[in-house]
């Protein structure tokens, strides 16, 4: 049988850390996975899985720019290449493009796969200096025979650089059997607490008069962290409540279904979060970015914090609508096939 690495190109746990291992998972069917952490958080994701693993190597990814990846990259590239000389096929699992250019840059000419969940175009946040940066992506992507990423509308604008496979994420099973309803109804968050989540202007929007809901709770660790927490007791008209990292389950312990998810992202893949809260039949206002169009309906979207507050308004009084997931067997199928095509 096939021998594959995985290699988790991540300091953080994440929802793409999470189906890196699920990926894994299905991949075991048709191949021997073989998952190499680089940090010991993610030692939690592999634990009890029956997956091989190995958590003492940290050399396939470093934060910093695309520069500091080629860099990092060459001056590893010998020491990967002996790590991974006995696999036949090595999957880089990574947040980002930029997050996959070391181990790409190291491992060229072998045969290595990109698994990505998301294209950021960088015009979104730098203008038209990002119309540069974004023509950089067919050169940082130049390493990979291939790219794996999780729906159509990624896989649209990959394709046009790699031949690139469509794997959906995978839910955790236990969200959609625990639908519990309560009376007090609050807005939540759950992810990382960085830059790109925009969880600082989220607060500052949700800290008005105008909103009809008193208490926003916040899951998630992230370096904005201890910003956030400062920014909340400065808040008037809005109780924000941290809980930290949660696993699923503790999650569902804290969270109701008639709770609204509401997301501020600058970009997403298509976040786990929300197909989470579909299945809890929560209802969902997101952001309008490109990531969230596949899992959330139109009229639950915004732009501006006037639209937040009005669509805050709808939901007090249930006049929007919770989305519906593709169904389990659906996903599975899909991600079961396009895994055959890639690992057998």
């Amino acid at each position: 049988m096939r021998k594959v690495a995985f290699l988790l190109c991540s300091d953080v746990v994440g929802g793409h850390e999470f189906q890196s291992i699920e990926l894994a998972l299905i991949a075991k069917k048709y191949c021997d996975p073989y998952i190499f952490l680089n940090s010991p958080k993610h030692l939690m994701l592999v634990e009890g899985k029956g997956l091989k693993y190995n958590e003492s190597e940290k050399c396939f990814f470093k934060m910093g720019n695309f520069i500091c990846q080629f860099y990092f990259g060459l001056r590893n590239c010998i020491r990967m290449r002996n790590m991974l000389r006995e696999f036949d096929q090595i999957i880089v699992c990574a947040g980002t493009i930029e997050a996959g250019i070391s181990s790409g840059i190291a491992l060229w000419g072998k045969n290595i796969y990109l698994y990505v969940p998301m294209y950021i175009d960088r015009t979104w946040s730098w203008g038209k200096i990002g119309y540069v940066y974004n023509c950089l992506f067919r050169f940082f992507v130049v390493f990979y025979k291939g790219i794996i990423t999780i729906n159509r509308i990624q896989g649209f604008f990959f394709n046009k650089w790699r031949k690139t496979y469509i794997i959906p994420n995978v839910i955790n099973d236990k969200v959609k059997k625990q639908i519990k309803l309560q009376t007090n109804r609050r807005l939540y968050f759950a992810g990382r607490l960085e830059k790109p989540k925009r969880v600082d202007e989220l607060i500052l929007w949700l800290d008005n008069k105008d909103n009809p809901f008193r208490e926003l709770v916040i899951i998630g660790d992230g370096s904005q962290k201890d910003s956030l927490l400062q920014m909340s007791l400065e808040c008037k008209y809005i109780k924000v409540i941290f809980y930290g990292w949660l696993d699923n389950m503790q999650q569902e312990n804290i969270l109701h279904g008639n709770d609204i998810l509401v997301l501020n992202s600058l970009y997403e893949g298509e976040p786990l979060v929300i197909r989470e809260a579909n299945s809890r039949k929560s209802i969902v206002i997101a952001r309008n970015i490109l990531g969230v169009r596949g899992c959330t309906h139109p009229s639950n979207r915004f732009n501006t914090a006037e639209e937040l507050l009005g669509l805050l308004k709808l939901a007090d009084v249930g006049k929007l609508r919770v989305c519906e997931n593709s169904t389990e067997d659906q996903i599975r199928r899909i991600r079961d096939y396009v895994a055959k095509q890639i690992f057998a």
